[in-house]
């Protein structure tokens, strides 16, 4: 992968995403991730409902919307 600086014209047309109004509880993580999500909170293997492949996740809160990590990471 290259990087590249952003250059108004080229990159004119690239937005950010609102955030979702509900902060999700709980994310698939890829396996690059793994220590930095350990570091801060619990990771779990769940099965997809729909396909059923196992997948691993990253657990914020204990329900929806709830993020028991936030700021976690930022240090004192």
């Amino acid at each position: 992968m290259k990087l590249v600086a952003l250059d108004a014209e080229e990159h004119a047309r690239f937005r950010v995403r609102p955030l979702p109004a509900e902060i999700p509880h709980f994310v698939e993580i890829m396996t690059g991730e793994f220590a930095a999500a350990a570091a801060v909170c619990p990771i779990f293997l769940t099965k997809n409902a729909e396909t059923g492949a196992f997948y691993a996740g990253a657990l914020f809160g204990f329900k929806p919307g709830e993020n028991l990590v936030a700021g976690a990471g930022d240090g004192p």
